[in-house]
């Protein structure tokens, strides 16, 4: 069977794709991911990442809405969740407190809890 020219391989019609291949030439090569059956250049903004090693779409990790690089290499979480470095959590971990954006920051060091960035602030 012949494929669609983006796909490596393909199963059924020739533009459902199992995998892709890239197009051009070095310098500027195309690569494709492969998505739901098809191969695309960019893909999903939200949910999915682009995984170079795979040249596959793949899902991020549910809390993310925004990942990149990986599965938990979160930049944007979803509603309900709190960004701790890159990594999405139900909330901040030990030793942090949370912003008014929703993002977790260190609490000072003398401090066992707190609720802002100073060691006046430890509660």
């Amino acid at each position: 069977m012949i494929c669609a020219p983006q796909c490596k391989t393909c199963t059924g019609t020739n533009y459902t794709c199992t995998s892709c291949k890239d197009l051009g030439t070095v310098p500027s090569p195309i690569h494709y991911y492969l998505f739901e059956n098809s191969c695309v250049q960019r893909c999903p903004y939200l949910n999915y990442y682009q995984n170079h090693a795979n040249r596959s779409c793949d899902r991020c990790k549910a809390e993310c809405k925004i990942c990149v690089n990986a599965i938990n290499d979160c930049i944007v979480c979803n509603e309900g969740s709190v960004i701790a470095g890159r990594e999405c959590l139900n909330s901040c971990p030990d030793k942090s407190y949370i912003t008014i954006i929703g993002t977790c920051f260190a609490c000072d060091p003398a401090c066992q809890k707190c609720y802002g960035a100073m060691n006046s602030m430890c509660t």
